[in-house]
C-alpha cells in the first residue's frame, strides 16, 4: 500500500542472507503515481493501464490503448522505474507492465524486477481478469531470487459513476530460482464514487479500500479526488490517508495532482512524507488514453 522506513528494509536484505526467502521493496510500493496521491487506494479506480499491477479487471473500460508510465528518484540515488500497456479487443482486454527499482551502487543488493500480465474479459456491467507475476531481486554478489506468482480480479462498473473491486495478489507463489521470494498473497477490497457525472466539466471521487495480506491485521485506506475540466483542459488534486502496515513506521497521509492537457494525455504527480530509502516520495508519471 504505502512505503516503508530503511529499518524494514535492512530486515529484508538480512532475510535474504538468511534461510527465509526476502519479500521484495517493490511490494511495499503504491501501483501508480495516482494512486500513491491516494495513499495506495487503486483497486476501483479504473480505464488506466496502471490498473495492471493491481486489479486486471481495471482495464476493462479502456477504449481502445493505455499507456502509463512514472518514475521515482529516491534521496540515496536509487530509482524506480514503471511502465504499462494495455489494448482492447471487442469484450477483451490485454495488458502488461513492469516495475523496476534499480539501487544505489553502495546497496547489497543490485535491483528488484516484476513483471506483470493479465487479460481481462467483460460482458456489460461485470468484469474479470488474471493474470501472472513474474518477481526478481538481483544481489549485487550477481546471485538472482525469482518466483512466479498468480492474480485475478473482479470489477463491477455501473458506468463512468462508480465500482466495486476485487482483487488477489501473488497466490500460488512459485520458486524459479535463488531459493525464491516471500511474495504474501494479498486481497484488497475497494469502492470508488464519482459524486458528479466524470464527463461533465467537474471532477468530484471518492474511493475506500481493504487491505488484507497473510499474516497481518487487515488495514483501510480512504482517498478523494476533486478538479475542473474545461474542453480537455484542466487540473485534478487528490489526497488520501492509508493505516500501515503492523511495525512499519511510515508517512500514512499522501497527497497528488493530476495536470490534463487533452482527453488523450495526463501528467500525474504523487506525494507521501516518507519513502523507503530516505527523504519524502516525489513520484511523477504520465498516462495516455487512445
Amino acid at each position: 500500500m504505502l512505503l516503508a522506513l530503511p529499518g524494514l528494509l535492512a530486515a529484508s536484505r538480512l532475510a535474504a542472507q538468511a534461510t527465509v526467502p526476502p519479500t521484495p521493496d517493490l511490494l511495499l510500493l503504491p501501483a501508480s503515481t495516482r494512486s500513491a496521491g491516494l495513499a495506495g487506494s487503486a483497486v476501483a479506480l479504473n480505464g488506466d493501464a496502471g490498473a495492471i499491477f493491481v486489479n486486471p479487471a481495471g482495464l476493462a473500460t479502456i477504449r481502445h490503448v493505455g499507456l502509463e508510465g512514472s518514475l521515482q528518484r529516491f534521496s540515496d540515488g536509487s530509482v524506480l522505474n514503471r511502465g504499462a500497456g494495455a489494448i482492447r479487443f471487442y469484450k477483451f482486454d490485454v495488458g502488461a507492465g513492469y516495475q523496476y527499482l534499480k539501487y544505489a551502487d553502495k546497496d547489497p543488493l543490485n535491483g528488484s524486477l516484476r513483471w506483470s500480465a493479465a487479460a481481462v474479459y467483460r460482458k456489460g456491467i461485470f468484469a474479470v481478469g488474471g493474470g501472472l507475476n513474474y518477481t526478481s531481486v538481483e544481489y549485487s554478489a550477481g546471485t538472482v531470487a525469482q518466483s512466479l506468482s498468480g492474480v485475478v480480479g473482479m470489477q463491477i462498473a455501473i458506468f463512468d459513476l462508480m465500482a466495486l473491486g476485487v482483487s488477489v495478489q501473488d497466490f500460488g507463489d512459485h520458486a524459479i530460482s535463488g531459493g525464491g521470494l516471500t511474495l504474501p498473497t494479498t486481497t484488497k477490497v475497494g469502492y470508488m464514487l464519482n459524486f458528479v457525472d466524470p464527463q461533465s466539466n467537474a471532477r468530484l471521487l471518492m474511493t475506500i479500500e481493504g487491505v488484507f495480506t497473510a499474516g497481518e491485521p487487515g488495514r483501510a485506506t480512504v482517498g478523494a479526488e476533486a478538479g475542473f475540466v474545461f474542453k480537455g483542459v484542466g487540473i485534478v488534486v487528490r489526497g488520501g490517508y492509508g493505516k500501515a502496515p503492523p511495525n512499519v513506521h511510515i508517512g500514512e497521509g499522501a497527497a497528488g495532482a493530476t495536470l490534463i492537457l487533452s482527453r488523450l494525455v495526463s501528467l500525474d504527480y504523487g506525494y507521501q512524507p516518507r519513502a523507503p530509502l530516505g527523504g519524502p516520495l516525489h513520484q511523477f508519471g504520465i498516462r495516455l488514453n487512445l
